[in-house]
């Protein structure tokens, strides 16, 4: 779709000024595993959850669509036997091997990710 297509640049600007970052090892398997997160970038944490920024727009609209699906599967997640859905905020990921030696997470790192794998 055209959406992605143009969220696609939007990640390539991002990428540009050096905001994808190498995921703490203690969060790899509560993303998408050593194979799909070798790089991140975390719209929270970033500052980048405001929508009213113009850097982005098109990464925001297509948060947007995701989080009204994630609306949507709400309804009927008690149907789908899914129980109760929560949406964090946005995770942009690189897929790839990550390093062999992916940093350690700061208290503060942690503190943040046990407070989002735990919903």
């Amino acid at each position: 779709s055209e959406l992605l297509k143009k969220a696609r640049h939007d990640i390539d600007y991002l990428d540009t000024r050096g905001m994808l970052k190498q995921p703490p090892a203690m969060v790899h398997d509560c993303l998408l595993g050593e194979e799909g997160s070798s790089l991140i970038l975390d719209f929270n944490a970033e500052g980048l959850s405001d929508t009213a920024s113009k850097d982005v727009p098109h990464l925001h609209q297509l948060d947007t669509s995701m989080t009204d699906l994630a609306g949507i599967l709400q309804l009927v997640s008690e149907e789908l036997g899914l129980g109760v859905m929560n949406r964090t905020s946005a995770v942009v990921h690189e897929a790839g091997l990550a390093p062999e030696h992916a940093p350690e997470p700061t208290e503060q790192e942690a503190s943040y990710w046990l407070g989002n794998v735990v919903h």
